[in-house]
């Protein structure tokens, strides 16, 4: 049977959460203008309307004020640790060398564009600051980055090459094709030593060790699909699919790509654990999580199955179970 509210709403309870509401959704634009690097990682927007739905009590109410109100006091660097993933820390002139590269790149498209037509479906799509400040992480990526936007202005980088075994002729400039080809074996390394990595993983239940590893169990089909070699090119690839992959590899080429998609990893888990356990029972599991480095994180969850089964409880009779698995996951010496 679904609990029957019994909060009853006064006049301040309605302006305490618009205005916690209103503070968390102006903390999230000012990140979003801010730090670029943060997207993807960000919770989404609320609607008080829409949080109204969901309070059932007093306490459920307050639970909801302290979160926002965390969220919007605290430095974010607390809250995510997707930052901690970033070593560079951007100098005037860094800023103003990647400008001038984005410029200088995006005004020869203009000037091949204008003078032919034709070809600009061809052409690289443009770059802007935000799209690079998003994937770069440390001055490492940043050289490389320029080095690759300046060799676009080198003659002869606009002519136009097949994509490899295209069934539709597809075309594109001899610099994107470089960039594609260069980048991949390197990917391709990092991808073949992180499978190695988890399938020598042994696997966990609840906590426990099983005797088996990742790989005699199966890796799971989106680890599978994640880890496999990446091609540049396939024989249906339409320029739509091009201009999808090529941002891919921009960003899987960066050096710490991964540990990034552990750092999204580690919130996501915590903001779906956040919206399905009540803060009493979960804020243990919670603060464990928080306390722990990117590494030891992602291991505890890939030992575990590498799933968010867990972080769902399917239904009211089953909670105190999944509480308890989650428990003996994430706090075995509690």
């Amino acid at each position: 049977m679904s609990k029957q509210p019994n909060i009853r709403w006064r006049k301040s309870d309605h302006e305490r959460l618009n205005k916690a509401v209103k503070n968390f959704n102006a903390k999230i634009r000012r990140l979003e203008n801010s730090k670029p690097e943060l997207a993807g990682v960000l919770p989404m927007r609320e609607s008080s309307r829409q949080l109204k739905k969901g309070i059932q009590t007093r306490a459920d109410y307050n639970r909801l004020i302290s979160k926002l109100t965390d969220f919007a006091q605290k430095d974010i660097d607390n809250v995510y640790d997707i930052q901690r993933t970033r070593t560079i820390k951007w100098t005037d002139e860094e800023n103003k060398s990647l400008a001038s590269a984005v410029k200088r790149f995006n005004a020869k498209i203009d000037r091949l564009s204008e003078k032919n037509p034709q070809i600009k479906s061809a052409l690289p799509e443009k770059a802007t600051v935000r799209q690079y400040k998003k994937i770069i992480s440390s001055r490492n990526d940043l050289k490389r980055e320029l080095k690759s936007l300046h060799s676009f202005l080198e003659n002869g980088a606009e002519d136009l090459v097949d994509a490899d075994g295209s069934y539709y002729n597809l075309k594109l400039t001899k610099w994107q094709k470089n960039e594609m080809l260069r980048r991949l074996p390197t990917i391709n390394e990092k991808r073949a030593a992180r499978k190695d990595y988890l399938e020598g993983l042994e696997v966990t239940d609840r906590g426990k060790k099983t005797g088996y590893t990742k790989g005699d169990v199966g890796m799971g089909t989106a680890d599978d699909t994640n880890l496999a070699p990446m091609n540049a090119f396939t024989p249906k690839m339409t320029r739509t699919d091009l201009q999808y992959k090529f941002r891919n590899i921009l960003k899987e080429s960066q050096d710490d790509y991964w540990k990034t998609r552990e750092a999204v990893l580690k919130s996501t888990y915590i903001r779906t654990l956040r919206e399905n356990y009540k803060e009493k029972d979960i804020r243990g599991v919670i603060n464990a999580i928080e306390d722990m480095d990117l590494k030891t994180f992602y291991q505890t969850f890939q030992e575990e199955g590498g799933k968010f089964e867990n972080a769902y409880h399917p239904d009211e009779e089953q909670y105190q179970s999944y509480v308890e698995a989650l428990r003996s996951i994430w706090t075995p010496n509690r």
